[in-house]
């Protein structure tokens, strides 16, 4: 480093070990919490790497056994012999405050990495191992982002701070009368497979191109936003701000996306667009269309955001082919797999939701002639993707599948009513959602109503879902 100085807490230190030498049951939470590079003394450091070579081979803790480990490693010169542990038990004062003292050398060992990493960013920069400017402040922000990342902030919680939340959720669902634990959907087959939007988990959203996923993340983000009167941040890569308007002001009028486009409805429509618009005017959506954004650009954007809207209820983000990183990676698997590490972090620290809209692989489109259904594996770079989410939601439509060859629907009445408006059910599709992965609850499959034309889900009747179920035989 540039001088002598060093980011440390000796007196932190000297708390710690003291409480690892005396008590056994503080002593498995400081081994297991902490490493060897937490601490910046190197007779401590010493000592604690005994302290974990104890502990892995199942050895108690205690004065002899530290000793021996101590002679074996040939360290117990280097630290001062016996007397320095005897005066380091004496500095015990008891355990409370480990965990005040432990969140302490982790931060402070955050800071060291942080002034290390800029010694070695000013030196490479100096030495020309960037292309130009941008790589450098780009890879920079990564490897910065990196450390702060994997900074521990939170404190321990044991099992009675536990279930006490546990019990608070209970009673917070009872009270609603819902099964729902989390945010709405707007889907009840949906609600009742995944029980809702959770705070703090990862939503992937697959389907091949034209299926819908993208319409199925708008109007989820939509009816969230109307229903909790929240802000909902979208990130849209590939369509800008006025084309996602123009979807759901399709999708809230019930008047076609081409009506709109070309501005040739009728008085009616012209009524239902009216009164969509206000309703519009009034649900708190905020998109960001910046086309292929940068991970850390988007990281930064969502926690600017969340600071100033802490009610904060959704993330939408469409779509993960199309977030560009900073620096280098083997191959596009672990270049992915960085993203989807990071936005489940970002879900985590913000306890808020996050639907991540991903592309399948045209597997599907290959077996069966055409009609197989997704599975987890048809996701792109699957490892790291099915890793992090916490639910894997598919989308699968037959008529797409079989190039238009299977209507959705059977039967004589070819009409429904969605808000009060008539609805040609030739012209909707019924969609599969597959929730193949749920980490909190069972996997299933819920069915949607698909509106093309109106870029629009809707629930659709009992009878629809039972037609199509026995024209595919599920």
């Amino acid at each position: 480093m540039a001088n002598d100085k060093i980011a440390c807490n000796l007196q932190a230190e000297t708390n710690v070990l003291s409480i690892a030498l005396t008590d056994n049951d503080a002593a498995n939470l400081i081994i297991n919490a902490l490493d060897v590079d937490n601490f910046s003394n190197k007779k401590y450091q010493y000592i604690f790497e005994c302290l974990k070579d104890l502990y892995r081979r199942g050895v108690q803790v205690e004065i002899n056994s530290l000793v021996s480990t101590l002679e074996e490693k040939k360290y117990l010169s280097l630290i001062g012999g016996i007397d320095f542990i005897s005066n380091l038990l004496l500095e015990y004062k008891g355990s409370d405050g480990v965990e005040e003292n432990i969140r302490i050398l982790k931060n402070k060992t955050t800071i060291r990495q942080l002034f290390n990493q800029f010694d070695d960013l000013e030196t490479k920069y100096f030495l020309n191992d960037f292309e130009n400017d941008n790589e450098f402040l780009n890879i920079a922000d990564t490897k910065l982002n990196e450390i702060i990342q994997n900074r521990t902030i939170e404190g321990f919680k044991n099992l009675k701070e536990v279930s006490r939340t546990v019990v608070e959720n209970m009673q917070a669902a009872r009270a609603s009368g819902s099964s729902i634990v989390g945010v709405d959907t707007g889907y009840s087959q949906l609600n009742k497979i995944t029980s809702g939007l959770q705070k703090g988990e990862v939503w992937v959203l697959a389907a091949r191109p034209s299926v819908g996923k993208t319409a199925l993340g708008i109007n989820i983000a939509y009816k969230v936003a109307q229903k909790t009167n929240c802000p909902v941040l979208f990130f849209s890569l590939e369509m800008d701000a006025g084309q996602i308007g123009s979807r759901i002001l399709s999708s809230v009028s019930n008047v076609s996306s081409d009506k709109i486009a070309t501005g040739l409805y009728n008085k009616e429509d012209g009524e239902r667009i009216a009164q969509a618009l206000k309703e519009m005017s009034s649900t708190p959506i905020f998109i960001d269309e910046t086309p292929n954004i940068d991970l850390n650009d988007l990281e930064a954007k969502t926690y600017k955001f969340h600071a100033e809207h802490k009610n904060l209820k959704l993330i939408l983000i469409d779509y993960l082919g199309l977030i560009k990183t900073s620096g280098r990676f083997e191959n596009e698997r672990i270049r992915i797999g960085n993203i989807c590490h990071r936005i489940h972090s970002l879900a985590k620290k913000l306890n808020v939701p996050i639907i991540l809209i991903s592309q399948l692989s045209r597997a599907p489109e290959k077996g069966g002639g055409g009609q197989r259904r997704p599975i987890m594996s048809d996701l792109r770079e699957s490892g790291d993707i099915e890793q992090d989410a916490d639910k894997v939601v598919l989308l699968y439509r037959s008529d797409y599948q079989s190039n238009g060859a299977t209507n959705a629907f059977d039967g004589d009445n070819t009409q429904e009513t969605v808000n009060n408006n008539p609805v040609d059910r030739n012209s909707s599709s019924v969609v599969e959602v597959i929730v193949s992965k749920n980490r909190t609850g069972p996997t299933g499959t819920a069915y949607l109503l698909f509106m093309k034309s109106y870029s629009s889900f809707k629930n659709p009747a009992d009878d629809v879902i039972e037609s199509y179920k026995k024209q595919h035989k599920l």
